[in-house]
């Protein structure tokens, strides 16, 4: 099957259950193909209608897979720069959303494996990536909450992941399970004060970090995200 007839069929797919909106987003000199979902809200109500009891609402799987985010951005931003992923360095990306920091990896010669806990995000990540790239990616159903050990990586990249207090611990034990030895962990984030005091700590618990920041202006929103680099001490 051709690229073009695999992609026409991703979008066929996704449009049967969403309305997408495209749009492309320029880092460096390259331009990102992406769509997003136009509906979210819609997203949010199908949950709250389904009300306890189911494991959609009792889980709170939020669609936050379905629109782009500061994070994301300047997460790929420094990934564009080539200062985080080598050529043929296997790299995972965690709670992948649409897809934005493993497509900008796999530019950079990454080995790349797309994770996130539900499926809806792994649809919408595979119709971006091949907006982009000419072969199928390596999408997986990932829970952090548990390690697949045989899933190690070389480079472990995160956008915008902590902002649940529950899931802090579950992130650290992820971090120490899933990266080689020298391997990196890549956390982006937006400036969210918990989220920060949480990402201090982890100096406490193993790593040793490097901060740098990016101005990411989306949506006529000027964020700065706190990229940190993260290798175990």
């Amino acid at each position: 099957m051709s690229t073009e007839s695999t992609l026409d069929e991703a979008r066929k797919r996704l449009e049967e259950k969403y309305d997408l909106k495209h749009f492309t987003l320029k880092l460096g000199d390259r331009d990102y193909h992406l769509a997003s979902i136009a509906n979210v809200d819609k997203l949010l109500d199908d949950i709250i209608t389904q009300g306890p009891g189911n494991k959609a609402f009792d889980d709170e799987q939020i669609a936050y897979w379905a629109e782009l985010w500061h994070a994301a951005i300047g997460m790929a931003e420094m990934i564009e720069s080539g200062k985080v992923v080598k050529p043929e360095q296997k790299v995972m990306e965690v709670g992948c959303g649409m897809g934005l920091c493993g497509i900008a990896a796999a530019f950079q010669g990454g080995k790349v494996v797309l994770t996130d806990y539900l499926p809806e995000a792994l649809e919408l990540a595979r119709y971006n990536w091949l907006l982009n790239h000419s072969y199928e990616p390596d999408c997986r159903l990932l829970d952090w909450r548990i390690p697949q050990p045989d899933w190690k990586t070389d480079i472990l990249m995160a956008s915008d992941v902590a902002y649940e207090a529950r899931a802090f611990d579950p992130l650290v034990n992820f971090f120490h399970e899933m990266i080689v030895e020298n391997g990196e962990i890549w956390l982006s984030e937006p400036g969210r004060s918990f989220s920060q005091s949480w990402i201090s700590q982890l100096t406490n618990r193993g790593f040793y970090m490097e901060k740098f920041t990016k101005l990411v202006i989306l949506q006529e929103i000027e964020c700065k995200v706190g990229v940190y680099k993260l290798t175990l001490a």
